[in-house]
């Protein structure tokens, strides 16, 4: 969220620990001290909000917890961190390529007090589609498909239209958690978003934040593209 609406070209730095003050050999300190000396380096102004625990350097855009209690959970599944803050230095060895921070046009100063709705909604097999006519019931704007496979629907393509119908704007994240959701004839014929190769609980800030903009089908898109 902040990666997306802050405007701000000096590095915003998210820091925590894997092991409590009470636990034998805690990293609190150590990431503490190298968030702190990231977000002193001059090469990280610029380049959006940034994570770094375990002297790894990752994107927002592109980090997740990837196990519960190991040092090295924070990782960028596709595109692997940015940078290293080892002893000696901090290092980069990438720079963001899409909208973020000081670039993106929604800013956090002139957003609604309160987002549209969007939900996730995860699809397996027999997945209940009536959760979509919930949703739809209760006033969701929006719903992003955590999608089998490559971010496939199936099984819930009656219940979407449903909610199309209505008004309501569908993306498809893939449950992989890698790879893209690619723009294929049969998604867009079906008037779904591709969710590129976003996390779904990423896809859904970004789609809350889109549907400030527009309901467009193809403008949402191009924000997916864009960010």
């Amino acid at each position: 969220f902040m990666n997306m609406t802050v405007d701000i070209k000096k590095p915003v730095v998210f820091v925590g620990s894997q092991r409590p003050w009470t636990a034998l050999s805690g990293d609190g300190p150590v990431n503490m001290y190298n968030a702190v000396r990231v977000a002193a380096s001059p090469d990280a102004a610029g380049k959006g909000v940034l994570q770094c625990m375990n002297q790894s350097i990752h994107a927002a855009r592109d980090v997740t917890k990837t196990s519960a209690y190991r040092m090295n959970t924070f990782q960028s599944i596709d595109l692997g961190m940015m940078g290293v803050a080892d002893p000696d230095v901090v290092k980069f060895y990438t720079e963001p390529t899409r909208k973020h921070t000081y670039l993106s046009e929604f800013n956090i100063s002139t957003l609604p007090a309160n987002l549209p709705k969007v939900h996730v909604l995860y699809n397996y097999a027999d997945s209940a589609d009536y959760l979509i006519d919930a949703m739809v019931e209760n006033g969701v704007e929006g719903i992003v498909i955590d999608g089998t496979g490559a971010g496939s629907v199936s099984g819930l393509t009656d219940a979407i239209k449903r909610a199309q119908d209505k008004g309501v704007v569908v993306v498809a994240t893939a449950r992989t958690h890698g790879g893209r959701v690619q723009d294929t004839p049969r998604r867009s014929e079906a008037n779904i978003v591709p969710g590129d190769n976003y996390l779904p609980e990423k896809a859904r800030i970004l789609l809350q934040l889109a549907l400030t903009k527009t309901k467009d089908v193809s403008e949402i898109s191009k924000y997916f593209i864009e960010y």
